[in-house]
């Protein structure tokens, strides 16, 4: 092999340097929000998908958009990885209680606002602070290796996130079929409310 031209000025990286979410609550901000359908196999599901940003005045303020700029440098289709996503009807067509639990945290998070009284539009919802819960989800990646991935679990008021409790890890996963993206947003609806 050859010499790398600046080999001796190079830093290298640790395993310090790798910048993680902690496992507790954290201020978020909402950068974008939209209203998709998912086909779970009974017919499409509507749902409201939510990409948010740690916004809480400390270290961890831009996590996700410094990770995307990250992956941008390897792919330059890589996809927002700080987001939620939550069926507004549960399983049996009746209102889903996460779902109002979630909306309910965005309004106290930004008195006055009142998602009914903006029609229930989720474009309304953008630039607006809400804060979550974050656990630690790992899963066994399809090499073997149990790999850790802190994402939101519930949704609080912005101002109570030092309040809440920091949830357990969940259970190990084992690697199932397809995508790993798709692994990642596996979930009951009783585990975990996003």
């Amino acid at each position: 092999m050859n010499k790398p031209k600046d080999w001796n000025n190079v830093k290298p990286a640790t395993s310090e340097e790798k910048e993680t979410i902690t496992p507790g609550g954290h201020g978020c901000m909402i950068t974008n929000a939209e209203q998709i359908f998912k086909d779970f196999g009974n017919g499409p599901v509507e749902m409201l998908r939510l990409e948010i940003e740690i916004k809480e005045g400390g270290p961890l303020d831009g996590f996700y958009s410094r990770q995307m700029k990250k992956k941008l440098q390897y792919n330059p289709n890589a996809a927002w990885s700080g987001f939620i996503e939550r069926a507004t009807l549960d399983k049996d067509g009746n209102d889903d209680r996460v779902y109002k639990g979630l909306i309910t945290s965005i309004e106290e998070s930004n008195p006055p606002y009142s998602f009914e009284r903006a029609g229930f539009d989720e474009k309304t919802l953008i630039n607006k602070r809400v804060g979550f819960v974050f656990r630690d989800e790992p899963f066994t990646s399809t090499k073997g290796e149990v790999v850790h991935y802190v994402k939101p679990a519930w949704a609080c008021s912005y101002d109570k996130v030092n309040e809440q409790p920091i949830p357990p890890a969940k259970a190990v996963r084992g690697p199932k079929p397809g995508r790993l993206s798709a692994q990642l947003q596996e979930a009951s609806d009783d585990d975990c409310p996003f």
